[in-house]
């Protein structure tokens, strides 16, 4: 699993970014029509949580936290950032144990990246800085992996080896680093020579990123260093995802973008409220395809045909600041404005 902060892309994006935290919801419905031929879906918008297909429960980080970043462990513990002490921390939903990582030399943090290796390290980076962290949970150690060169990190991806591959600000260049420490950078050759602004890996094994900027998305074969493209239809693609049904997701302003390996593109425009805001802002995997929040402060999901389901909480003022699925299937979130995290 891996999680990143939102980054709001493109000028339909910056135009929605403006209205953050100014809609409420006021109606008992919106229909939202998609494009080609796929149906009008009618979507409750409830006035009480209770009355969501979810009940959401939210519960505060000691000490007047400010949580944002968030990822659910195979484990089921929570592992979150603290923006206020610049901090990563853990919450154990079973026994109710609260911690925080030992900080290092490089800390404060400001955790925007995190992910799971399948070793079940947590590793975690902070973009405004040339180095990648590694957390033992076995061991309590924190491993600070300097980066070759004076470069920067802008997203992270674990592969099954128990390492993480992760994208980089110089164009064309990736690198991917090992437990031992070890870090390679990798020029990919043969791409659309963008800067690899996200990265996910897909259910065929191969390493795939968006380059902002670029009309393509990049796939690479670790093992032969071959690169395949794929064209996109818009420069803004972000927060790219390997969905449940195998294809890639990204989200591009208020649209949601599905690529299928073959490279048959899907638009999706996600339903609005009646104040008219509904900016998708984090993107995860679902159960059969992804789930997204926005800037309403609702959790949605969406299958492959692009039917959307609003899942909540969207309680007024709620900005969601991070998503994930637990290995049981709930879904968690950080609301950083409150100093909460809540699930359902």
């Amino acid at each position: 699993m891996r999680v990143r902060a939102p980054r709001f892309r493109g000028p339909k994006a910056l135009a929605v970014a403006l209205g953050v935290g100014l809609a409420t919801v006021l109606a008992s419905s919106v229909a939202s029509t998609l494009e080609g031929a796929h149906a009008t879906v009618l979507l409750p918008v409830a006035p009480h949580p209770s009355d969501w297909l979810v009940q959401w429960r939210e519960l505060p980080e000691p000490a007047g936290g400010r949580p944002r970043t968030l990822l659910v462990a195979s484990t089921g513990v929570v592992w979150f950032d603290d923006e206020s002490t610049g901090t990563l921390n853990s919450y154990d939903p079973v026994s109710g144990t609260w911690a925080v990582v030992p900080t290092t030399a490089t800390s404060p943090w400001r955790v925007s990246l995190l992910v799971e290796s399948s070793d079940g390290a947590i590793w975690f980076a902070d973009p405004s800085d040339s180095v990648l962290h590694r957390y033992d949970p076995a061991s309590a150690a924190v491993s600070d992996l300097a980066l070759p060169g004076a470069d920067r990190i802008t997203d992270l991806t674990a592969a099954r080896d128990g390492s993480v591959w992760f994208g980089t600000a110089t164009a064309s260049v990736v690198g991917h680093a090992r437990p031992d420490g070890s870090i390679d950078l990798v020029t990919i050759t043969g791409g659309s020579g963008g800067i690899p602004e996200s990265v996910t890996w897909g259910q065929d094994g191969r390493l795939w990123m968006t380059q902002f900027g670029s009309l393509t998305v990049d796939a690479l074969d670790p093992g032969t260093g071959t690169v395949t493209s794929l064209p996109l239809s818009s420069r803004w693609a972000s927060h790219l995802e390997s969905g449940a049904d195998g294809a890639l997701w990204m989200l591009d302003g208020s649209d949601l973008l599905r690529l299928d390996p073959a490279g048959t593109e899907d638009r999706f425009p996600v339903p609005t409220t009646p104040a008219g805001l509904a900016l998708p802002t984090v993107l995860r995997p679902g159960s059969q395809g992804v789930i997204y929040a926005d800037t309403t402060g609702r959790i949605v999901s969406v299958d492959p045909r692009g039917r959307f389901t609003v899942l909540g909480p969207s309680t007024p003022g709620l900005l969601l600041g991070s998503i994930d699925v637990a290995p049981d299937g709930s879904i968690w979130f950080t609301d950083p404005l409150s100093g909460r995290l809540g699930w359902g």
